[in-house]
Parts: structure tokens; C-alpha cells; sequence
């Protein structure tokens, strides 16, 4: 670790912890990222104190962002800011698309992210489906 350039994962809250988040970070690294999950103890606190701009913040020390969409094709407001934030700054852009890293041009997913209220009700169904 540390030799390694540096990617920020943008990916949803209902992948952390699952197979779909290790099978994705094990592709970006493979690609010779070290990543930087956003899914990791030590940055509660930083988000819990700061809300999303601890994590446009992360994006920012990044040489590189990967997205992940929702399973259901569609990207989260948080996601989408992270992305946004990435094109801002001049950091490229990757997608994890099963067990590919491909690299894009972030201007083009706009059409895919959600509202902060859509988001929130289809995480709220991916979480009750699961449940189900």
C-alpha cells in the first residue's frame, strides 16, 4: 500500500458490506489502485461531523474515482455529487461494470442520477426487498 495511485470508491450504502462491494473493490485494485472505501469505520466520524462534503472532500486526495451504479442501473444523489466533484477537480472517472474497470467521461451520467427524495425511497426498497 502507498505506492499505489489512489482510488475513491462512489458506491451506495446498500452495497457496503456485500459481495457486490468486495467483488468491485477486488477489480479496482486489480487494476493497481489502492482504494479508498468510503465504507470504513474511521470515516463515520468525518461524515456524522460533516455530511457529504467529508466525502468530496476524500474525492479530492484521490488520483481517481470508480463508480458503481445502483443494481438497478440508476446512481444515488451522493454518488452522482461525488462524480461531479471528480470532473470538477480533473480526477478521471472509471465504472465498475461486473469485473470491469472501464474509464468515462463523468459528464455522461448525469442522466442517470437519482433526486436526493428518489434516492432515498429506492434504497428504502432495495433494503425491504432484501428483507423480504
Amino acid at each position: 500500500m502507498g505506492n499505489h495511485p489512489r482510488c475513491y470508491f462512489a458506491h451506495h450504502i446498500t452495497d457496503y458490506g456485500t459481495p457486490r462491494e468486495i467483488d468491485a473493490i477486488a477489480v479496482i485494485e486489480e487494476a493497481g489502485f489502492e482504494v479508498d472505501n468510503p465504507n470504513l469505520p474511521e470515516h463515520d466520524e468525518g461524515y456524522k461531523a460533516h455530511g457529504m462534503d467529508y466525502f468530496l472532500g476524500l474525492v479530492a486526495t484521490c488520483d481517481a474515482l470508480a463508480l458503481q451504479r445502483f443494481e438497478t442501473g440508476e446512481i444515488g444523489a451522493g454518488v452522482g455529487k461525488e462524480v461531479s466533484e471528480a470532473v470538477t477537480l480533473g480526477i478521471p472517472v472509471y465504472e465498475v461494470v461486473g469485473n470491469i474497470l472501464t474509464l468515462i467521461d463523468g459528464n455522461t451520467i448525469h442522466e442517470s442520477v437519482l433526486s436526493v427524495d428518489a434516492t432515498r425511497a429506492l434504497i428504502r426498497a432495495l433494503r425491504s426487498a432484501r428483507e423480504s
